[in-house]
């Protein structure tokens, strides 16, 4: 019985320093994110854009790296994985962002928003 016990002992040991990190992996800003941006949200969400240009998006809520999408960083996320942003139906808009893209920001979105 006690080497039962010493033997589940080492096994429970063995095992138990075995997690790991599920955010080893997880896309950051530079590796995924700002992909996902480029391709479907910086052609309207830019400071280099102006008025028309802008297809609506406000005038303060600009993509241009990872400093200037901080202030809004979960509201951001929010519209991408809800499917909300783009919006559909305007000539200029892209298409829709892809169940890839939605779940690269997801994970970026779970593992705290890194940067790289």
């Amino acid at each position: 019985m006690r080497r039962l016990f010493l033997l589940f002992a080492l096994l429970f040991t063995a095992c138990a320093g075995d997690e790991v990190d599920p955010c080893v992996d997880a896309p950051t800003y530079e590796s995924g994110v700002r992909d996902v941006l480029d391709d479907k949200c910086v052609d309207c969400h830019h400071t280099s854009k102006m008025g028309i240009d802008r297809n609506g998006a406000p005038d303060t809520l600009n993509f241009d790296d990872f400093e200037t999408l901080q202030d809004d960083v979960v509201a951001i996320a929010d519209a991408i994985t809800s499917g909300k942003m783009p919006p559909r139906g305007t000539p200029d808009a892209p298409p829709g962002t892809s169940a890839a893209q939605r779940d690269t920001v997801t994970e970026w979105r779970r593992c705290g928003f890194p940067e790289d």
